[in-house]
């Protein structure tokens, strides 16, 4: 990358978000493969499961809003324009962002 300095830079936030992605996709897929496991070996008590469950359903929650935090919801062009390379992206006028 040394014929284009501003790469790496621009990469910086995409490496980021998939390094956060997949430390999130292991750690539930690790919790939900221990809990199956526990359950399929062993005795796995009911209120047990259902708290698991439950709490990997708040941990996507939480993530999900986590990202529309970081990148989009309430955000102006100027709050989403961190890197000082151009890199194409505009994100969408207000008027387009659906309801929620």
């Amino acid at each position: 990358m040394g014929d284009r300095p501003g790469l790496a830079q621009a990469l910086k936030p995409a490496n980021n978000f998939l390094a956060a992605t997949t430390l999130a996709a292991t750690s539930a897929g690790t919790f939900i493969t221990v809990l199956v496991l526990w359950d399929l070996l062993g005795h796995l008590p009911l209120p047990l499961g259902v708290a698991g469950h439950e709490g990997s359903t708040v941990l996507v929650g939480l993530n999900g809003l986590r990202l529309l935090r970081e990148y989009g919801v309430g955000r102006t062009e100027a709050d989403l324009g961190r890197c000082e390379v151009d890199v194409g992206f505009s994100p969408a006028p207000a008027s387009r962002v659906p309801d929620a």
